[in-house]
C-alpha cells in the first residue's frame, strides 16, 4: 500500500480559484511516495518510444511510435500482444495521434493519414474510415465511437467541434476570448523576447471528453471548464497555483534557448488531461524539481484534490490514465522509455 500523508486544506495554493456562481471549494492535498516501474527498455525489448497509454480490462494498451505499434500489457506488464503496422495501405497508419478502448474495439486516429483505423481487442484490423480534412486538427479526442471533439482553439469565435458521423451532427461552442492567429514568427519571437505568451498560444485548448461533460483547459491561461454534451457552459475555474508561474518562467527560459536554434516550442500548464467516473484530472507541467503532481476534480470543479507523486525513479512524465476500478494510476516516461504504476486517490 501507499504511504499517504494525512491529507489537509491549503486554501492559499490557490491564489484564485472559484466556480461559475461562487460557490465554495474544498482543496486536499495528498502525498504518494510510491511507485513500481511496470514496464521498461530493459523488461521489454520491444519498447521504444511509448507516447499514448490506454488502461482497459486486466492490463493497459500503449502506443509505441518508435515502433509504430500498439502494444498489450496485463497487470503485471508482461506483454500478451502487439499489433500495427506504419504505411498508407489498408489497416497500416503514418502515426497515430490518439487511439481509444472501446468495450468492443479500439480505433487509432492517423492525422496524417487522415483516416479511424478500428481494431478489434486482440488487434484484428476491422475497417477504416477517412476524415474530412475540416473534421480534424492536432488535439482531436473521442468519447464514443463515431463522436470525437476538436479544438478550432477561437476559430469564428469558437472553442471546439463537436462530430457525431453516427448522426451527422456537428456544432461548435465554447465562447472564445481569444480569437484565432495565423502562426507568425516574427510576432512569437518579439512575444517571447519580451516575456509574454503569444495570441497564437493563448488561444489553445485540450479537451478530454466523458459521456456527459467535455471539458476544456485553456492551455496556457489556466482556464478549466465543463460542458455537457450539448455545448452548454456547466462550470469554470481559473487555476492560479505557485508552480504554474514556475513553470511559465521555465517555459521562457527554454523557449528563448529554442530560439537561438531557430525553432519555437508552445507553452502548456498541463501535460495532459483524462476523464475520471467523477470529474476530471490533470497532469501538471511542474518543473523538473518538482515532484510529478495530478490534479483532481469533481465534475461541477468545485472539491479538488491535489496528488504529489514524490518519487524521484519517475522523474518527468508526458501523459498518463487511469484504472479507477483498481484505484490505480499509470504514468509514461517517454524520455526514459518507462511506464509506471501508482496509487489513486
Amino acid at each position: 500500500m501507499a504511504n499517504y500523508l494525512i491529507p489537509f486544506l491549503f486554501i492559499l495554493l490557490f491564489l484564485y480559484s472559484c466556480g461559475k456562481n461562487g460557490d465554495e471549494t474544498k482543496i486536499t492535498i495528498l502525498t504518494i511516495d510510491q511507485a513500481e516501474l511496470v514496464v521498461s527498455a530493459e523488461t521489454d525489448p520491444d519498447i521504444a518510444n511509448p507516447s499514448i497509454i490506454r488502461t482497459a480490462g486486466s492490463g493497459f494498451y500503449i502506443y509505441d511510435f518508435g515502433i509504430q505499434k500498439i502494444l498489450y500489457y496485463d497487470d503485471e506488464g508482461n506483454q500478451q500482444l502487439q499489433f500495427g503496422n506504419e504505411g498508407q495501405g489498408p489497416g497500416e497508419f503514418q502515426g497515430a495521434a490518439g487511439f481509444w478502448v472501446f468495450d468492443e474495439e479500439i480505433i487509432l486516429f492517423d492525422q496524417r493519414g487522415a483516416k479511424f483505423l478500428h481494431f478489434g481487442l486482440e488487434g484484428t484490423f476491422l475497417k477504416e474510415e477517412s476524415i474530412e480534412r475540416e473534421d480534424f486538427a492536432p488535439g482531436l479526442t473521442m468519447s464514443s465511437p463515431g463522436r470525437f471533439y476538436i479544438p478550432v482553439n477561437g476559430k469564428d469565435g469558437k472553442l471546439v467541434k463537436q462530430v457525431d458521423k453516427t448522426s451527422d451532427i456537428r456544432f461548435a461552442f465554447g465562447e472564445a476570448d481569444i480569437q484565432e492567429t495565423d502562426f507568425d514568427p516574427g510576432i512569437i519571437r518579439q512575444s517571447i523576447e519580451r516575456g509574454s505568451l503569444p495570441d497564437n498560444m493563448l488561444g489553445r485548448v485540450t479537451i478530454a471528453a466523458g459521456y456527459d461533460r467535455v471539458y476544456l483547459f485553456h492551455t496556457a491561461v489556466g482556464k478549466l471548464q465543463a460542458y455537457d454534451t450539448e455545448g452548454n457552459l456547466q462550470a469554470e475555474i481559473m487555476l492560479d497555483l505557485p508552480v504554474m508561474e514556475e513553470s511559465k518562467q521555465e517555459f521562457f527560459k527554454q523557449s528563448r534557448l529554442a530560439l537561438e536554434q531557430g525553432f519555437f516550442i508552445f507553452f502548456s500548464y498541463i501535460n495532459s488531461m483524462a476523464t475520471t467516473e467523477n470529474g476530471v484530472a490533470l497532469l501538471l507541467n511542474t518543473p523538473a524539481d518538482h515532484p510529478v503532481t495530478v490534479l483532481s476534480l469533481d465534475r461541477n470543479l468545485r472539491n479538488k484534490t491535489i496528488i504529489h507523486y514524490e518519487n524521484d525513479t519517475m522523474e518527468r512524465v508526458s501523459m498518463f490514465d487511469l484504472d479507477e476500478e483498481k484505484s490505480s494510476i499509470y504514468f509514461v516516461n517517454m524520455g526514459t522509455s518507462e511506464i509506471f504504476r501508482a496509487p489513486w486517490h
